[in-house]
């Protein structure tokens, strides 16, 4: 989750750093970066983003970021451009409490997936590489100072807001800046992808997107023209970057590859060759100290977890699950568990019997699993009795509600097990044909006193 969140700070964060590298009064704007990452714990941020590739869009995000203390809210709008069709509409919301996270994906509306984390109040953490950045960056600007003032304008308000304009054309020297962005990326790279950047081994071409591509076969990052603004207000935040950012990538060769693993594998949309990429980007940062958070509940974004059923799902299958156990000589209790997963239905009840009671249903509703009673396949002995018909017709009847298409002439006992002061009788159905049909694995208990132990119907798998 964090990797995540931690995106378009980091794109703050790189902006600032390339931009304050003037004059010894600039480096503040460096203070104000490390400040919001490491010590803010209160802010709103909204921004977008387009990602562009030798000037053709690959990515548009919009997002949406809220830390208030312990808690966050980030949301992310992604939008992929696709040949010939409409932008493919992605992204997600997570929102944290403490050390708990909730996730929710576009593109699996009506479900979230809750995990833990450490808790976290900031933007992001401390760590030696993103102590480097600022390390770096602060080098930079006193390398950089005597050469570039030309190149910055910045303009107190009164107000005592202070605006910063930065251009780069290719005639600056930017190699200082450039190793910066490369340190950067490589920081982006392991942070939010887990892409060790120690190794160089291929990854699997499905996992490959254009995103990954750059962070991961980009062998060399060189700043092009670039134009941004930056915003502090009075007290030194940062409440506005915004600009365009253009680099040219150098890939790896694939000799270079070829060199670190046997087989290299790339999608046929890829190619190593060297490529432009830019960033159009604009965020705002607003209520420092005034920004809420508001405790998840699943209600208010109409969304469940994994295998949840719905409330009107939930109805109705506690419904049939009450007219079955009438059949069943159990008396149930209240509904304690509830789970859908792949195609059925699992439902949970506690008992008369202080036991738990178990339903399995298929998506079309039929019963395929029912257990009422605790048992093992131990115990058995010389089969004695047989269902009385009082406890055969009652039998019967529940097959019938279970399954009104199964054919039952008749039922016999093929085996009986002793279990304390309980017994169990395995029971066949006979069909009109005088056929046992084992298919189905019934379970009565006739002692002390009758009621359906264990049901469940294979072919309903």
């Amino acid at each position: 989750m964090n990797k995540t969140k931690a995106a378009f700070a980091i794109l703050l964060i790189m902006t600032l750093c390339f931009s304050a590298h003037a004059e010894p009064s600039l480096v503040p704007f460096i203070d104000a970066a490390e400040k919001l990452a490491f010590e803010t714990d209160n802010v709103t941020i909204t921004g977008k983003a387009e990602f562009l590739l030798d000037g053709k869009r690959f990515k548009t995000a919009e997002i949406t970021y809220v830390q208030d203390g312990y808690n966050s809210f980030w949301q992310e709008k992604l939008r992929t451009p696709k040949e010939g069709k409409e932008d493919l509409e992605s992204g997600f919301t997570i929102i944290q409490n403490s050390n708990e996270f909730y996730v929710m994906e576009m593109l699996n509306p009506g479900i979230y997936k809750r995990g833990f984390d450490q808790k976290q109040s900031t933007l992001l953490r401390r760590s030696p590489m993103a102590d480097l950045l600022f390390l770096n960056a602060r080098t930079v600007a006193k390398h950089l100072e005597p050469f570039c003032h030309s190149l910055i304008t910045a303009q107190e308000q009164e107000d005592g807001s202070i605006e910063l304009r930065l251009s780069l054309t290719e005639e600056n020297d930017q190699d200082d800046l450039s190793f910066l962005a490369n340190l950067g990326m490589r920081f982006i790279g392991k942070r939010l992808f887990r892409i060790d950047n120690d190794k160089l081994d291929t990854i699997t071409v499905n996992e490959l997107t254009e995103t990954k591509a750059i962070l991961y076969y980009t062998k060399n990052m060189a700043l092009k023209d670039c134009s941004i603004s930056v915003s502090l207000d009075a007290s030194g935040r940062l409440t506005s970057v915004s600009g365009t950012i253009n680099a040219q990538l150098t890939s790896y060769t694939f000799q270079e590859l070829e060199s670190t693993a046997d087989n290299v594998l790339l999608p046929e949309w890829y190619t190593l060759k060297d490529r432009l990429f830019s960033i159009r980007f604009d965020a705002v940062l607003t209520q420092y100290g005034e920004s809420v958070v508001k405790l998840f509940e699943p209600s208010d974004y109409q969304v469940r977890l994994p295998g949840e059923l719905t409330s009107e799902q939930q109805t109705q299958m506690e419904q049939r699950c009450r007219e079955i156990s009438k059949k069943t000589g159990v008396a149930l209790g209240e509904l304690t568990h509830t789970e859908h997963y792949e195609d059925y239905y699992s439902i949970s009840f506690g008992t008369d019997n202080d036991l738990p009671c178990f339903f399995i249903f298929t998506e079309d509703g039929l019963l395929y699993y029912f257990q009422s009673v605790h048992y093992t396949f131990d115990g058995y002995v010389q089969l004695k009795d047989g269902l009385t018909e009082e406890q055969k017709q009652k039998t019967i009847d529940f097959l019938h509600t279970v399954n009104p298409s199964l054919e039952v002439a008749d039922l016999t006992a093929a085996g009986q097990q002793e279990k304390e002061e309980t017994r169990f009788l395995d029971v066949h159905v006979i069909n009109s044909e005088g056929t046992e049909t084992r298919d189905i694995i019934l379970k009565v208990c006739v002692k002390p006193e009758w009621r359906i132990a264990v049901y469940e119907n294979p072919d309903l798998k």
